[in-house]
């Protein structure tokens, strides 16, 4: 749509939107299919939800979404695998604009996903191996608070880690502090390798993630040089141009490139991220020449 054209500048605006919503009503002899993924993560067709929903294990809550906890404090593990996230997205949307002045062309292309959510098995797989940057964290505890705060495994701090008391008692220890609705307990090692603080081998929701992005798909910026510049009879005109994809990403994720699936685009299943690469940054300089 061209937008203003004025003193041989032109400027144009195009988009599309896409909202697709979906249900997966009946299939023969099951309700749930697996489209792709593991043996415990799976995106999947199940009956009365989107197609390709994340289903897996998750932590246990109540009614009211609080987590069901044990004796020391920390989740438990729910009983059954449920649909735990939704790969698709509310809404895409794309948005270009060009410029031309003369010879000088610039154009740029935007496109968003909101809304859709990822297991993020790369940081599952990291944090149970001690690689992620929660597990890197270190805390020092007062006496007391060593004393007193609990670990997954029911010891208290002090007692699993008497050799990093400081000189004036209190501790420093990797890992941190948190309150899932009982009270104030420590995130260690055993927690996070252990316990249920990862989805390589505990609960797949502990890292479903919304997954929306904003991106700056394409830039291209080109010159052309028509046959009054150029002087030469033989060449009509000359157009030198640089394209660069993938330039940007602007997104909450804490994976290396929301916009990519682990079984590629030639499945139905979604949203799963497992040490995938992300999406190629590509710059490309060309010469068109018109003879």
């Amino acid at each position: 749509m061209p937008v203003r054209q004025q003193g041989g500048l032109e400027w144009n605006v195009y988009g599309n939107f896409t909202r697709n919503r979906n249900e997966v009503i009946e299939m023969a002899g099951t309700t749930n299919i697996t489209l792709s993924g593991f043996a415990g993560t799976t995106s999947s067709a199940i009956v009365g939800e989107q197609l390709g929903v994340i289903f897996g294990s998750h932590l246990d809550r109540d009614e009211s979404g609080n987590y069901i906890l044990d004796e020391n404090g920390f989740p438990t593990l729910a009983a059954t695998s449920d649909v735990i996230g939704d790969p698709n997205p509310d809404y895409r949307m794309g948005l270009g604009t060009g410029l031309r002045y003369k010879g000088l062309s610039v154009n740029l292309l935007f496109e968003t996903s909101q809304g859709n959510e990822a297991w993020n098995g790369t940081r599952g797989a990291l944090i149970f191996f001690g690689r992620a940057k929660e597990t890197s964290v270190e805390t020092t505890l007062s006496e007391e608070q060593a004393n007193t705060m609990l670990l997954y495994n029911g010891a208290t701090v002090a007692a699993q880690y008497p050799y990093l008391q400081n000189d004036d008692g209190s501790f420093t220890v990797r890992g941190k502090i948190e309150d899932f609705g009982g009270g104030e307990v420590f995130l260690d090692e055993n927690w996070w390798r252990f316990g249920l603080g990862n989805s390589f081998t505990g609960p797949d929701d502990t890292t479903i993630e919304d997954a929306s992005w904003f991106r700056l798909r394409e830039l291209t910026v080109s010159y052309t040089l028509g046959k009054n510049l150029l002087k030469m009879n033989w060449l009509e005109n000359a157009t030198l141009s640089f394209t660069g994809r993938n330039l940007l990403l602007w997104t909450d994720y804490t994976g290396n490139d929301p916009d990519t699936n682990l079984t590629g685009s030639g499945l139905n299943g979604l949203g799963l991220d497992y040490f995938q690469n992300p999406s190629s940054r590509t710059y490309k300089i060309g010469l068109n020449l018109t003879f």
